[in-house]
């Protein structure tokens, strides 16, 4: 898929590609993505995937720290801070939906 410019919209034309082939009812699904992102993530393959009984996220760390030291590199930790206030404008926006745990 190379049209999209968000995730929700990678998400769903990725839904219509399979549907043109008709293999639409998959139900794992697999999301790869920055680190920093995959609540996101994993939050919008819920709301617009919703029959996948099973997803992953894989997050790529590219921060050059490891990830149980996200707050060490200021990039990673900016980055965290602000996928924290996406999450709140997404969620009030119906974007994303509310998981238990990912």
């Amino acid at each position: 898929e190379t049209r999209a410019q968000n995730t929700p919209q990678n998400i769903c034309f990725s839904l219509d590609l399979l549907r043109e082939q008709q293999i639409d009812t998959a139900t794992t699904v697999l999301g790869i993505g920055k680190l920093c992102s995959v609540r996101r993530y994993y939050m919008t393959l819920a709301r617009y995937w919703p029959h996948a009984k099973r997803t992953c996220v894989h997050g790529v760390n590219y921060f050059g720290v490891p990830k149980s030291a996200w707050w060490k590199s200021d990039e990673f930790r900016e980055r965290v801070f602000g996928e924290l206030a996406k999450l709140e404008l997404y969620l009030s926006k119906g974007d994303l939906v509310e998981v238990e745990s990912f």
